[in-house]
Formats: C-alpha cells, structure tokens, sequence
C-alpha cells in the first residue's frame, strides 16, 4: 500500500493514504483563495443598495462557493488525528503549526510595519502598532497578526484535547458510533442550531449558556464530524450528498443577500458554524469520500498541490493584499 502523505494541519503516521483528502486538500485550497478574493470586492462595495444583478452578488455567489474549505480542512485532521491506527504525539503535531504560526506571523508584522511607514494599507489583523517588536508580540499572543492566521490558532487549540478524545475514539466500533452520535447531537443543538433562532427571532427564550458545558462546541465539533463521516459515514444515497452542498451554497448565497438588503447588513451566513455551511462542508467531505477515493490520472498532480496546501494558505493572503492595495494592477 502506498503510504500516506499528512498535511501539516493533519499529520499522522498512516499506513494507508487517503486518497480523496489529497483532492478535497486541493479543491479547499481553491475555496479559501476564491472567498478571501471575493471577500476584498464585498468590502469594496459604496454603494448602499443592492440589486439582484451587481457586482456584490457575484462576489457573494464566489464567497458562499468558498465557505465549505475551512471546515473541510478540520475535518480532514479529524479524520485523521483522531484514528486510533495513527500514532498521535502532542509535541510534534503542535510544532508542526506552531512554527509556521510564528514565521508567518513575523512575516506579516514585517510586510505591515512597511506598509505602514509606506503609508499604504495594511493587512487586517490584531491591532497594534507597526513597528512596535513589543506590541507586535502582545498582538501574536492575544490573536493572529493576519486574519487568516486565525485557523491555526484553532488547530494548536484543538490539538491539546486530542489526546482526552482518542481513548474514546478507540473504543469499539458499534460503542464509539453511540457516544459520537450523541456528542455531535449536543453540538449541533446547541451551537449551530440554536444560534439560528437567536439571529432571526432574537426575541425568543434565550436559553443560560452558563447552565450548559462547553463541550463539544465550536470547531471542536467540526473537527469530531470529521472523524465520524470518514469512519462511519450516513445512511442516506449519494445523491443527496449533491443536493446538499447545492443547497448549503444556495442558502448562504441567499441569506446574505436578504441580510444585506432587508436587515442589519449582516454577514451571519458566512459562519463557518452556521447550518448552511455545516451542510455544505459536509456534502463535499462526502461528495470525495465516494467519488475520489481512488488514483487518477491526474493524481501525481493532485498530491504535489495538496503537499503545497498549507503553503499556499498561509501565503495567499499577503499575495491577494500586494494585488489588492499595490499592485499597478488594482
């Protein structure tokens, strides 16, 4: 058997390589550059009203056709990091993103206090000020120097509670689909769905958060689905695993737009933790389990991009702002 190659956001020691996260690796990599891309047209936007047919709506067709790929790069490191069959070790998993984090933090922190002395803008972050070693260091520890830094953040996050999950991981399979089933009906409840109903009918009850665990929520759950549709799977036909990536990106493509023209302007439906993204993201993780688990053609393609993932996530938003803010080209 071919042996696998992890990427840095979910590195194991696997025997046998998952083919069809080298293609979703790849096709996510394309979804975050295509909604970071989309994203710099929507914020470009002056003009207050929205018709059907703009220059806003097709950057927000090309975002919500994105916003699987965040969600599908934690759910990959879930498939994997949480298998009992791959060895697990804290220490150089956490080094593995911590640095890069660094680097790239440094870096971003160089470019933006040249951007500022350049007077030029700089790239969206923690605030502080440019050039300031001191505050640029507070601003590291306190969140990403870039806002796309912020998913690594998460992982190292993540990555701390592996080792209290795998023990359950390892259990039977039949044992472990009970206890995960549960886990992930606590999380959808009530971080995805209950959020739902405090956005569009926030006079409703409000149920104490403090009266309920924090586990498992936030993308602590994205990364246990994971886990779960890579070992387990659903029980549904694959056609409704098209169905619902069709219908996760019509919605978020829809509810922004009604946002945006009839409420507050908000964005809510960018969410990686929104149902529609949920959805979404979990459709095309399950669209490449049945359909791209297998060597093709272009395989030797598809693996050298996929190696170049994290890369490429790390550096395309400096790439994006040169283009966006200093480029001739803009």
């Amino acid at each position: 058997m071919t042996e696998s190659r992890a990427h840095p956001a979910a590195e194991t020691a696997a025997p046998v390589r998952v083919y069809y996260f080298d293609y979703l690796r790849v096709w996510a990599t394309v979804g975050v550059v295509t909604l970071h891309s989309a994203w710099l047209i929507i914020l470009a936007r002056q003009d207050p009203k929205i018709d059907v047919i703009s220059h806003f709506n097709v950057a927000n067709i090309y975002d919500s056709m994105g916003r699987f790929a965040v969600s599908c790069f934690f759910m990959i490191s879930g498939a994997l990091l949480l298998d009992p069959g791959h060895r697990f070790r804290l220490r150089q998993q956490t080094l593995r993103v911590l640095v890069p984090l660094v680097t790239w933090s440094a870096i971003y922190a160089a470019f933006d206090a040249y951007f500022a002395v350049s007077d030029l803008p700089v790239v969206s972050g923690s605030d502080h000020r440019h050039g300031d070693v001191w505050g640029a260091l507070k601003a590291f520890l306190s969140g990403p120097l870039a806002y796309h830094l912020w998913f690594v953040y998460v992982l190292v996050g993540i990555y701390l509670v592996v080792p209290l999950l795998r023990p359950l991981t390892a259990l039977p399979a039949m044992r472990r689909d009970r206890l995960l089933r549960y886990a992930l009906s606590l999380w959808l409840i009530f971080t995805i769905l209950l959020p739902v109903v405090h956005h569009f009918w926030p006079g409703a009850v409000k149920l104490n958060s403090g009266a309920y665990p924090d586990f498992p929520s936030g993308y602590l759950g994205v990364f246990i689905l994971g886990f779960y549709l890579h070992h387990h799977g659903l029980r549904i036909r694959p056609a409704f695993y098209a169905l619902g990536a069709l219908v996760g990106v019509t919605a978020t493509c829809l509810v922004v737009y009604f946002e945006q023209t009839f409420r507050d302007g908000s964005f809510w439906a960018y969410s990686n933790l929104t149902p529609n993204v949920v959805v979404f993201a979990a459709s095309v993780f399950l669209l490449a389990k049945t359909y791209a688990n297998r060597p093709g053609r272009w395989f030797g393609f598809f693996s050298r991009c996929s190696a170049l993932s994290f890369r490429v996530y790390l550096l395309h938003v400096l790439v994006l702002h040169y283009l966006r803010a200093i480029s001739p080209l803009r």
